[in-house]
Parts: C-alpha cells; sequence; structure tokens
C-alpha cells in the first residue's frame, strides 16, 4: 500500500485481508463497504498527512488537526474517515483496534508480529492472524450490536482457521484484562446461528 511504501506499518482490518485469508477460493463473497487500516499511533499523523497530500478528503475531524490536545483527540477517537480520491469510498484509519483501548489491550508491535503477509489482485497486503484475528473479530462484532451476518461467518472461518471452537480462549489477558463478554457474546450468536443452519440443537461453533 501507499502507507507502506512511505515506511508507515499498516494493518488492513477486515475487509480485503479477511476476504482473501479466510475465502480464498471466492474473496468476491466477503465484500467490503470501506477500508480499514490500522496504523502504528507513533506514525498515525504522518500517515494522515500521507493520505490527504494523495488526495484522500478527510471527513472527520474536519478542518486543520488543534496545534494543542491532540494527544486528547486520539485518546477520545480511534479512527479518522477519509473519501478516497475519484471515487469516494471510505477509507477508515486507526490509530487503535477498539474506542476503548483496554477492550483488546495488545500494542501495536504486538499485533504487527501476528500480521501475515496476504495476497490480492491489487498486491500483497498485511492483515491479522490467528489469535489476536479471532479476538478482534470478536470485539468489532459484538462492539458494533453484530449487525452484519458476514462478521459472524468471518469469526466462524477464523475459529477453524486457528482449530478452536471458541472465541473465549482468546480473551485478552494482562494487567488490564479485557472483559470475557465480547468472547462469550459471540459463541452465543455463533451457537444459535449453527444450530439454526442444522435445524437442530444449538452447539458450539
Amino acid at each position: 500500500t501507499r502507507l507502506e511504501a512511505a515506511g508507515i506499518r499498516t494493518i488492513v482490518l477486515k475487509g480485503a485481508a479477511v476476504a482473501h485469508m479466510l475465502y480464498p477460493d471466492s474473496p468476491q463473497w466477503r465484500n467490503a463497504s470501506d477500508i480499514d487500516m490500522l496504523v502504528d499511533p507513533q506514525q498515525f499523523l504522518d500517515a494522515d498527512r500521507l493520505l490527504r497530500g494523495a488526495g484522500y478528503a478527510r471527513s472527520w475531524p474536519k478542518g486543520e488537526l488543534p496545534g494543542s490536545g491532540i494527544d486528547m483527540l486520539l485518546h477520545l477517537a480511534n479512527v479518522f474517515d477519509y473519501a478516497s480520491p475519484g471515487t469516494g469510498r471510505l477509507v477508515e484509519l486507526h490509530c487503535r483496534t477498539q474506542l476503548n483501548p483496554h477492550a483488546m489491550p495488545a500494542s501495536f508491535d504486538t499485533l504487527y508480529l501476528s500480521t501475515v503477509e496476504i495476497e490480492t489482485g491489487c498486491g500483497a497486503i498485511r492483515g491479522l492472524d490467528g489469535p489476536p484475528l479471532v479476538a478482534y473479530l470478536c470485539r468489532h462484532a459484538v462492539g458494533h450490536v453484530g449487525v452484519r451476518l458476514k462478521w459472524f461467518g468471518d469469526l466462524e472461518r477464523a475459529l477453524r482457521r486457528v482449530s478452536a471452537a471458541s472465541c473465549t480462549a482468546y480473551a485478552a489477558p494482562g494487567k488490564h484484562r479485557a472483559s470475557r463478554y465480547p468472547a462469550e457474546a459471540a459463541d452465543s450468536v455463533l451457537s444459535v446461528l449453527a444450530s439454526a443452519a442444522s435445524g437442530g440443537t444449538p452447539d458450539r461453533a
């Protein structure tokens, strides 16, 4: 990507990354309405300048960033929105995976070490893999109140990829232990969906 070429470490969240990793035979099945990119928080403002210099129109926050208080802004918000030149497609630049910094407390360096290179029709990108991918997908789906069924399809495939049956195995440990609720809620939804799909008794995904 343009960001990686400029030396800005970037992780593509969901979208093209999961489409080509989890649906390798038919990535077109897993469409995406926007592009979500997590960048090294130490390089976040550099990434913002690069995108705007390349013609991406920042739709939020609007106008010039404050000369002071930028740290507070990035504490209260984890994503800037842009419209790509030409198509106007939404691009979201993330300085952390979740709005709540304790929801997924792993550092960017730790997450980046868990990424893999994924080939797409437009070149290689980096995406999360393994337990960090499962943990992220659980928190994202539940954090957005599960409004899109495809997020749980992604979760089911991610769990099969790591040969696991439950999201709760990846509830984040550590000093600021994240709540198990997102993983438990995701497991519950996956169980109901699996039961409905098979016409049987709810079981683990």
